[in-house]
């Protein structure tokens, strides 16, 4: 967090714990990964509003280490990992949901070590938006 938000957004930050969603997932060999978003709000309940958001792909071994980083857009509102599927010959399909604020999309993505999402190659998209 410390390299990618602005000094402003570290002041407001400095007080408040993140809400975290981690979610296990195991790539095509059985390996673990994780996918961690990070979410600092102004206040807690439905009607919140996020400061600042980071989520990144994690890998335990052979220590823990960050794979790759999703950036906060300031745009996207939630960003997690449905599903896992083996897209066969050693490939990783990662089914994804993404919702803006006025939009929402399941896309299905082949996931590599090292990339954040727009760095993976999108399989199928499906969107809904105002």
């Amino acid at each position: 967090m410390k390299t990618v938000a602005t000094p402003e957004v570290l002041k407001l930050t400095q007080s408040i714990s993140p809400i975290l969603n981690v979610q296990r997932f195991m790539v095509v060999g059985g390996d673990s990964r994780y996918f961690v978003w990070a979410d600092w709000r102004s206040e807690k309940g439905p009607n919140y509003q996020s400061i600042f958001h980071f989520a990144a792909w994690v890998s335990p071994s052979p220590s823990l280490h960050i794979l790759a980083a999703e950036p906060d857009s300031g745009y996207l509102v939630k960003e997690s990992l449905l599903n896992v599927v083996d897209l066969g010959n050693g490939r990783t399909g990662i089914i994804v949901y993404i919702e803006g604020p006025d939009n929402r999309g399941i896309q299905l993505i082949e996931y590599k070590d090292g990339a954040a999402l727009k760095g993976m190659r999108v399989i199928h998209s499906v969107g809904a938006g105002e």
